[in-house]
């Protein structure tokens, strides 16, 4: 049945989100979250509660393979007790700084999800084993969540049966994202502003091993943006929701939409098997329809030379793509940025590659002439297929990707050699 309405509302909406986008805010907004990009957001968990507490847990654990030992228990631990209004439960406690400070913390036990009396389950647990004594340290983690009834009041009362006082020094730590206080008073509240800057004080330091640095960035990030209050972000998204509060409904309709359809789930289907394929040296980031992959070392010179226009942790200084397309054929674009990049088109000229629907050639003329577009290689792989091809589309893919990778990457190895050599300083 014909909707004119429907169709006049679309309009409306395709109207306001042309606006949306060019709105300065929306802009200040997209830059601010570019420049922290987060392997959390790349894995689609920067909003789900429980892989933070694992995060945590495992820096918080002086056995971890981070190779910091005891550094991140301890700069908590004297976070919590510099504090004058939090102090008074470590001198209850009878524990004063410098017993964090000297103790060596390498007899610990760290969990996740550790189940209590009433098979209730702290979120992080440590207990750390002295000569003398021995500490428990619960962290109950509420990021998006609030306290649900009496919570912390249970239980305390639980840790108070299992973990008697005359054995045990307790510390109960509630973790929010701006310190809210519990219920219960045997938690001492802490935020995750306060885990930022002890990720911070830690990497100033030198010796952080490079995985562990930039693990702990992106860990910093994804805190930044979020969990912690960011008054610029908080203003930025105000004005928007204020003005264009019907764009962005439509836009959370159709984003859970999205997160669920048979497309996004066979990309990254599709995705995983790639990175079997070529998981040594490359790169991968999967949106809705589609992969990037590229060499890392490409990686390093897109972000080494002022040559490359366009610098994006989803591009390199070239990229295959591989794409479904709305008419289900799945296809391998590339992609090249930077002001060299004719010399890099030269490289498909007289290529001995079929294109399987020969529906176009391997070596397309306007693209490749084209200085506006970035796109210089059109390849179809298969042709409307659907899921249940996706056998055919694995050997497809493993057969002719290969074999444009094997004929193409020492042409663009050798042109990238070249550029490289140029000098680009008064570019």
């Amino acid at each position: 049945m014909f909707d004119l309405i429907s169709i006049l509302k679309e309009d409306k909406i395709i109207s306001l989100l042309n606006l949306l986008i060019q709105e300065q805010e929306f802009l200040e907004l997209n830059e601010v979250l570019q420049e922290n990009f987060n392997i959390f957001q790349l894995l689609d968990i920067e909003t789900k509660e429980v892989h933070y507490s694992k995060v945590l847990s495992k820096f918080l654990d002086p056995l971890g393979n981070h190779g910091l030992g005891d550094q991140f228990l301890k700069l908590l631990l004297k976070t919590l007790i510099r504090d004058p209004s939090r102090h008074t439960k470590f001198n209850d406690l009878a524990i004063e700084y410098i017993d964090i400070d000297c103790s060596s913390m390498d007899d610990v036990f760290v969990n996740v999800e550790q189940t209590i009396l009433s098979k209730r389950r702290i979120d992080i647990f440590i207990q750390i084993n002295f000569e003398r004594e021995t500490w428990i340290i619960v962290i109950e983690n509420k990021l998006f969540a609030k306290e649900s009834p009496d919570q912390t009041t249970d239980y305390a009362r639980e840790l108070a049966k299992k973990y008697p006082e005359h054995k045990y020094k307790k510390i109960c730590i509630y973790l929010t994202p701006n310190g809210d206080h519990p219920v219960s008073n045997e938690f001492i509240p802490c935020s995750w502003e306060e885990i930022y800057q002890i990720i911070t004080t830690l990497l100033k330091s030198p010796d952080l091993r490079e995985a562990v640095r930039m693990f702990l960035t992106h860990f910093s990030n994804s805190i930044k943006v979020f969990i912690v209050d960011n008054p610029k972000l908080d203003e930025l998204c105000e004005k928007l929701f204020n003005k264009y509060p019907e764009v962005l409904d439509f836009l959370l309709e159709k984003y859970a939409k999205f997160k669920s359809s048979p497309v996004t789930e066979r990309i990254k289907f599709l995705e995983s098997q790639l990175k079997k394929l070529y998981q040594k040296d490359w790169e991968f980031f999967m949106g809705y329809n589609w992969i990037n992959f590229f060499k890392k070392d490409w990686k390093e010179l897109q972000d080494r030379y002022s040559w490359v226009e366009k610098k994006t942790q989803y591009f390199s200084l070239v990229t295959f793509q591989l794409q479904i397309t709305d008419k289900n054929d799945l296809r391998l674009y590339f992609y090249s940025y930077g002001y060299e990049r004719d010399s890099m088109r030269r490289a498909f000229k007289g290529n001995f590659i079929d294109d399987v629907e020969k529906t176009h050639s391997m070596y397309n003329q306007y693209l490749n002439t084209n200085l506006n577009t970035n796109n210089m290689f059109h390849y179809i792989i298969a042709h409307e297929q659907d899921q249940k091809d996706d056998i055919i589309i694995l050997k497809l893919l493993q057969d002719e990707l290969g074999k444009i990778l094997k004929e193409y990457e020492p042409i663009l190895e050798k042109n990238i050699r070249e550029l490289t050599k140029v000098d680009t300083s008064h570019w």
